[in-house]
């Protein structure tokens, strides 16, 4: 409910204030801070926040909620009551196993959507057979001449943030990372405090590439929100000498996880699901996808980085609601852009002429291949409400 005399604007950005501190005080997971996005409102109980959006009826929640573990269950059951007062269905995506129990309990239905990769940097090396391929690439960017550095986005150098803009505009991925649920949708701002930048430096100086992480307190490190490099003639395995380094400092400073892409069926196209006729059929559709959603090279790219592998799922409310959840979840993570399978999910009235171009490909294989800006959020919302039990 909006305070007397206050608008909209300064409703969200206090919104947005409480929701920091909340992140703050008990974000731990890889996901957490991503709740942050601008494109999300927050419900508050207690001490708890959850983030979510509404398209099209579907109130789509992700990460899961942030609070203290002694008021997971009854911030989830005030939230589903928010959700029925407004008549949204509820999904989510990103859902973690340690809450698994509380949404089964509270009769929301899960599905498994694949893994996250998250390096652990203190048992991390390039030695052995296994890793020559990444070994090779690493050392040969360095080779070249090419060196990385550490920044705080929040606090650089105007010259470096020219230069780290110019790659974006330069970068065949645009200025927005695709998706809702597992990237923050800004860059450099102030207001992002703790997160890391990795700049990748050409020979001559000049930024040619960069990793954005943000913090990730429960591995002990941080989590990849973005990557861009430029698209210049430079060597292949700019993206791998990022990541490497990346987790070597890391290591060196005490940092003890890095959370990488997100890798979706994972256990269905590695074959660790079964081997029945519906595993192989759905690993076959799978791959057959992989040129428009880059499914099987994300797996790849985070593999060979020897990951922990931490299983994500889908939630959803209801059998009859399982069609809408899933259209909501395309719309969010912008699968609607994607070329050739877009056109599949988008509803018929909000569908572009069949004459817009593809999306470009090429280069290094790598978290968000396809750069698009985020749907906005449709349908009815309520920005900073709290449900009963908010101080």
């Amino acid at each position: 409910r909006r305070r007397r005399g206050s608008t909209a604007g300064e409703e969200a950005a206090a919104a947005l204030a409480r929701a920091r501190a909340v992140v703050a005080r008990h974000g731990s997971g890889t996901l957490d801070y991503f709740a942050l996005r601008p494109d999300k409102e927050f419900f508050f109980w207690g001490d708890t926040v959850v983030a979510y959006a509404v398209y099209r009826g579907v109130c789509l929640v992700s990460p899961d909620p942030i609070g203290p573990p002694t008021e997971r269950e009854p911030a989830w059951r005030a939230f589903r009551r928010f959700a029925d007062e407004h008549g949204w269905a509820v999904g989510g995506l990103g859902a973690g196993e340690e809450w698994l129990p509380v949404y089964r309990a509270t009769g929301m239905h899960t599905l498994y959507v694949g893994d996250e990769g998250v390096v652990r940097t203190d048992r991390f090396s390039l030695e052995g057979g296994r890793f020559k391929g990444l070994r090779q690439a690493v050392n040969r960017v360095a080779k070249y001449g090419y060196t990385i550095s550490f920044h705080d986005p929040a606090h650089l150098d105007p010259a470096l943030r020219a230069g780290l803009q110019s790659v974006m505009t330069k970068s065949r991925r645009g200025d927005v990372e695709r998706g809702f649920s597992m990237t923050l949708g800004r860059v450099f701002d102030p207001a992002d405090t703790g997160l890391l930048l990795a700049v990748v430096h050409a020979p001559s100086g000049e930024p040619v590439a960069f990793c954005q992480y943000v913090p990730a307190p429960g591995i002990g490190g941080y989590s990849l929100d973005l990557m861009r490099r430029d698209d210049g003639e430079h060597p292949n395995g700019l993206v791998d000498f990022a990541v490497v380094e990346t987790i070597r400092h890391l290591a060196a400073e005490g940092r003890t996880g890095l959370g990488l892409n997100f890798a979706t069926m994972r256990a269905v196209i590695a074959g660790e699901s079964g081997e029945g006729p519906w595993q192989r059929a759905q690993a076959w559709l799978l791959r057959r996808m992989g040129d428009s959603m880059q499914i099987e090279s994300l797996w790849r790219f985070n593999a060979k980085f020897d990951p922990e592998w931490l299983p994500r799922y889908a939630i959803y409310d209801a059998p009859e609601n399982a069609v809408a959840v899933a259209m909501a979840v395309a719309q969010a993570e912008s699968f609607w852009e994607l070329p050739v399978i877009g056109r599949f999910l988008v509803p018929r009235g909000d569908r572009e002429p069949a004459t817009a171009a593809p999306i470009a490909g090429g280069g290094d294989p790598g978290p968000g291949e396809v750069g698009v800006e985020p749907a906005p959020a449709t349908g009815p919302s309520a920005a900073g409400a709290s449900g009963a039990g908010a101080s």
